[in-house]
């Protein structure tokens, strides 16, 4: 089995309750030749402290910074880093046992550029909920990333030779796996997802809309670069369309102004009639029966997920 070593990069933010979890799913791999860089981007919970006092258990490079955002907290640790293979982890996720053993061993006897796979889902607690599949197992395209990121973040390892092919993550651009994964593609890289359970990723219904409105807006701004393409008008429709939904089901009838958005989708009359009476139909439905749909986006429902993938006229 190879033994080159692997970097695990993590962008630490506000995540003083969870980053020794972390930390521990890192020392606990089977796989022993690993170096974790941990760059703390401008934290403004007072965690300073206790990153320093973890430093010597868990054996990690501590960089601390004014906040610059993830993509560029992100660049700085790939900077840093010596290892053959690259793992970048949020610092409230943690990553299952023999995840970097496998994904090494998968790296080191294929040509992808990066791996990816499933996930399990847990709540603020760390109470493990439920295994999530990958949208798509295989290899990855474009159109694939394009509409519906198929790639779960946290249980992803790269080359690091990538990032010298396809560049480093874009700082100007919040959306920090959405925008790499879409350069990536669209360059040719050779990304394959696994139906296998490597990470565990925390799950939260505060400010929900909040995030989701943040997580729209960074699609879209990614999506202005590849303007030419006459598949991204299909995806802005659809991504305008899918944020839409979730403010009919969280906000109700009371957000019926924020449907005029759809007049920004280019496509025809008729589709757009429906989008808008949908919306109208979903703003309409009873609270419980909202709260519950609320729920099932919160909880990335399988349902719903197919459901969307339906709604790609």
């Amino acid at each position: 089995m190879a033994n080159d070593l692997v970097s695990v990069v993590i962008p630490y933010y506000n995540h003083k309750d969870y980053i020794e979890e972390l930390l521990i799913s890192i020392q606990k791999q089977t796989y022993k030749n690993i170096e974790t860089i941990l760059i703390n981007d401008g934290s403004t919970d007072g965690s300073e402290r206790l990153l320093e006092s973890l430093k010597a258990t868990y054996k990690f490079h501590f960089i601390s910074t004014t906040n610059k955002g993830v993509c560029s907290t992100i660049n700085r640790g790939l900077r840093l880093s010596k290892g053959k293979y690259i793992m970048l982890i949020g610092s409230d996720d943690a990553i299952v046992e023999g995840k970097i053993k496998d994904q090494v061993e998968i790296l080191a006897n294929n040509p992808y550029d990066a791996v990816g796979g499933g996930m399990t889902l847990m709540a603020k607690d760390s109470t493990r909920l439920r295994y999530l599949r990958p949208r798509k197992v295989g290899i990855l395209t474009f159109d694939d990333v394009l509409f519906n990121n198929p790639v779960y973040a946290p249980s992803m390892m790269f080359r690091a030779s990538c990032f010298k092919t396809y560049g480093f993550y874009d700082p100007s651009n919040p959306i920090d796996d959405y925008s790499m994964l879409l350069n990536m593609t669209y360059k040719g890289a050779r990304i394959a997802n696994f139906d296998k359970n490597w990470a565990y990723y925390r799950i939260s219904d505060q400010d929900y809309l909040k995030k989701a409105k943040w997580y729209f807006e960074g699609i879209m701004a990614t999506l202005e670069k590849y303007e030419k393409d006459p598949r991204v008008h299909k995806a802005k429709n659809y991504h305008r369309y899918l944020y839409l939904v979730r403010r009919a089901i969280f906000l109700g009838i009371k957000d019926r102004k924020a449907f005029g958005l759809l007049l920004q989708n280019k496509e025809c009359l008729m589709v757009r009639i429906f989008r808008y009476s949908s919306l109208i139909l979903i703003a309409l439905l009873p609270r419980l029966i909202r709260t519950n749909l609320g729920k099932m986006i919160v909880y990335k429902s399988g349902f719903l997920i197919t459901l969307t993938n339906l709604l790609r006229f």
